[in-house]
Order: structure tokens, then C-alpha cells, then sequence
């Protein structure tokens, strides 16, 4: 297992977090990005000062904070939707404030807090699709697959976050 190296700035967590307090919407309002979807998550990541680098490793990907700034690394062996959920995942740690003393990681391992995780994907998930967004979309796409390339996201975390909001059973 690869570990990425965390050294937490100050000014890195303060900006991020002025910039999404906590709530993935307020955050997408807040970039003005004309409500186009999919949501760009690179360039919100970039607009934030974070670097995005893919790698050739196995594990998803991981944030990593040296010497006041902070990249996301993605593994370039996991699908493209895969990627952007990943980076969408970094930024809710970073947002929520979630804090680790010498790793941040996208896979759930037993060395990880669930809760931790379950918080990121969520995060990830409201940043992705927001509610709003979602409903109206699923009352004007007649498939799954539509809704889940309407929002460039894979079929698998469409269905959760149509689970989540009480669209489907």
C-alpha cells in the first residue's frame, strides 16, 4: 500500500474551508459555474489551488499536503467516472475538515474511520448531483444510464444518491 504524505498548512485548510463550509452545494452556488453539468471537478480543484496528477497505482487515489499545497493523486487505471468521484471525494475531506495526522486516502480500509469515508462520499456525491439538480433530472430522463452520463458519474453512484434523496426504493 502506498501512503501519501500530509503535512497540514494552515493557509490551505483555511482556504478550502472558507470556500466550501461543510456543504457541497453552498460550495457549487458559491463557483458560480452557470449550473452546467457535469460539474467540472478538475477545474474546481485547480480554481481551489489543489493540483490534480494521475499516477499509475493501484489505490484510487489520495490527497497530499506538503509545504503548503495540496494535489490530488488518481490512479489512471480506474475508469474516468471513477476518477472524478475520487477527487470529488479529497475535496469533501478537505472541506469537512477532516483531519489525519499522516494519511488521507480514497479506499476504506480497516485502518480508516468508516464515518470519515461514509462523510467524504456523501459530500462527494452532493457536490456531484445535487439534490436539486437531481430531481429535476430524474423527471426528465427516462433511463439510469441518461441520469448517470447526464451527471458523468458511473450507474452505481447514481443509484445511491437516488437512494439517498427518496427518488427509488
Amino acid at each position: 500500500m502506498r501512503v501519501c504524505g500530509v503535512q497540514m498548512s494552515e493557509p490551505v485548510w483555511k482556504k478550502i474551508r472558507e470556500a466550501a463550509p461543510l456543504n457541497a452545494e453552498g460550495l457549487l452556488a458559491g463557483l458560480d459555474l452557470d449550473q452546467s453539468f457535469p460539474v467540472d471537478v478538475e477545474a474546481v480543484a485547480q480554481g481551489m489551488g489543489i493540483g490534480i496528477e494521475r499516477t499509475a497505482d493501484d489505490e484510487d487515489g489520495c490527497l497530499v499536503i506538503e509545504d503548503g499545497k495540496a494535489t490530488i493523486k488518481i490512479s489512471e487505471r480506474v475508469a474516468p467516472v471513477r476518477q472524478r468521484f475520487t477527487i470529488a471525494h479529497e475535496l469533501g475531506h478537505l472541506a469537512l475538515g477532516h483531519e489525519f495526522e499522516r494519511t488521507i486516502h480514497r479506499d476504506v480500509s480497516p485502518q480508516r474511520p468508516w464515518k470519515v469515508e461514509r462523510e467524504a462520499n456523501a459530500w462527494a456525491a452532493q457536490f456531484l448531483m445535487p439534490e436539486d439538480r437531481v430531481r429535476v433530472v430524474a423527471k426528465a430522463l427516462s433511463s439510469l444510464e441518461e441520469m448517470a452520463s447526464y451527471f458523468n458519474v458511473s450507474t452505481d453512484a447514481m443509484i445511491y444518491r437516488l437512494k439517498d434523496l427518496g427518488i427509488i426504493d
